[in-house]
């Protein structure tokens, strides 16, 4: 007897036992038959499994794919921002040696009007004096 499985193809799935005599009677042979679609039956079993398994690995390898993708663009993006930090850094620096150089000057400035009022003073008192 020939049967067509899971995958499509004809197998034999129950062939007389090498010790079949044309003694066997009708329940030996269906005992045989029994034994053969069990087997059968978990033959398909397995395959119908191994075809998932087979599926969840492609998957998997898709899904690995588009990790990766994602990986690649975070990795990008990580790469400009970072870029973007030490530019900010430089320009605070620069900032910073701005407001140190007007934060001189203005000092500078103060200074000088002190010194312009002292010699004003002195020349005004001088004056006075003549």
């Amino acid at each position: 007897i020939r049967a067509r499985c899971g995958c499509g193809h004809l197998h034999s799935i129950i062939t007389l036992p090498e010790n079949a005599s044309q003694n066997m009677t009708y329940n030996d042979l269906m005992m045989s038959v029994q034994e053969k679609t069990m087997q059968l039956e978990q033959q398909q079993a397995k395959y119908f499994l191994a075809q998932q398994q087979l599926q969840q690995v492609h998957q998997q390898k898709e899904n690995n794919k588009q990790l990766s993708n994602q990986n690649d663009q975070l990795r990008d993006e990580i790469s400009k921002l970072h870029h973007q930090i030490q530019e900010l850094k430089r320009g605070n620096i620069d900032l910073e040696r701005t407001r140190n150089e007007a934060e001189f000057h203005k000092n500078a400035t103060k200074q000088n009007e002190k010194t312009i009022k002292l010699f004003k003073d002195r020349f005004n008192k001088l004056a006075k004096e003549k």
